[in-house]
């Protein structure tokens, strides 16, 4: 049998470890070969038995990150093209973050009907598809990045600062006016921390960045590498402060106490609303580097955050794509 993954293109925590639970999941349940992200056309999958549509919060269009052209196009076109070869496909994990252009709602409605069946966050994704007209069964369910399994072995050392792609926060075209001092920030508080603390940095590409500065500054440890190794090596580490989404799974995955930041209203609602769905510590980007760190010392007292019902949730997941792959 062989299967395509169709996701994020990778260089972002949130693809990659999506992409390899996926992968990982599908290698369990027998499927001889998997093609992930295959080369952009309508007929991509053509000779595929099957197309999965992998997770993270890929349902947006240009009008929300404005560095990812022609997004909805582009799983637009991969789905449709599915459907015109006759290869059945599913969508797994799929969260919604935002579709402002009416053009990319039209061309999201288009794709996600074309599924057999979709799982999706919770938190307003399945309220909200149906509202713009989606009609494919919609279950709902949590992140895939709950699933993913560590490999390698911890670093013991006090705080991480789980943060975002280096390839992304070194270009200042990426970066929206709210996001440029965060790294600064970050570097004081750590700064203001690290007299009597290890500290270590994970980025997530291997790329000089800011991120390296700081952990030069720090005296901290930079860690780099793919997700599940990355996962490994938090383990050992007390308190994660993080910045983006699946940085925030990462962490919850670990079991270890967090202090989340995140963009102001009304960006990236998905973190915030994890952050209410794990119970954990959080503040916005635009903080005092100051109470950033005081806040990561009360962390230190907290417990880890729970995640057994997104455990169980991502067992369902993996049933729905077991079912699914029995029917093919």
């Amino acid at each position: 049998m062989k299967i395509a993954v169709i996701g994020g293109q990778g260089g972002t925590l949130g693809d990659d470890m999506v992409s390899c639970v996926i992968k990982d999941w599908l290698t369990e349940l027998g499927v001889e070969e998997i093609q992930y992200s295959p080369p952009f056309s309508e007929d991509a999958v053509k000779g595929c038995d099957g197309v999965v549509l992998g997770g993270c919060g890929i349902i947006y269009d240009e009008g929300v990150v404005l560095d990812v052209v022609g997004n909805a196009q582009r799983y637009h076109t991969y789905i449709l093209g599915a459907k015109k070869n006759g290869v059945p496909a599913i969508g797994l994990g799929l969260g919604w973050q935002g579709l402002p252009l009416t053009t990319g709602r039209k061309l999201w409605v288009e794709t996600l009907n074309c599924l057999d069946l979709m799982t999706v966050w919770r938190g307003g994704t399945k309220q909200y598809l149906e509202s713009i007209g989606v009609k494919t069964q919609i279950i709902e369910t949590t992140d895939l990045g709950f699933a993913l399994r560590q490999k390698g072995s911890a670093v013991e050392c006090d705080v991480a600062l789980l943060s975002h792609s280096p390839r992304l926060m070194a270009v200042d075209c990426h970066r929206p006016e709210w996001e440029k001092p965060l790294l600064e920030k970050i570097s004081f508080s750590l700064k203001a921390i690290s007299q009597n603390r290890s500290v270590v940095v994970v980025p997530f590409v291997k790329e000089t960045s800011e991120l390296l500065k700081i952990a030069v500054s720090c005296q901290g440890l930079l860690i780099d590498g793919e997700p599940q190794r990355i996962l490994g090596a938090i383990r050992g580490t007390r308190t994660c402060v993080t910045t983006t989404l699946h940085a925030l799974i990462m962490a919850a995955t670990a079991g270890r106490r967090v202090l989340a930041l995140y963009p102001p209203s009304p960006l990236k609602p998905k973190i915030r609303w994890m952050v209410q769905e794990l119970g954990v510590r959080a503040l916005p980007f635009d903080t005092s580097w100051q109470r950033i760190a005081e806040e990561i010392e009360m962390a230190e007292n907290d417990n880890p955050p729970n995640i057994e019902f997104q455990l169980e949730q991502n067992r369902v997941n993996r049933k729905i794509l077991c079912s699914w792959l029995e029917k093919l």
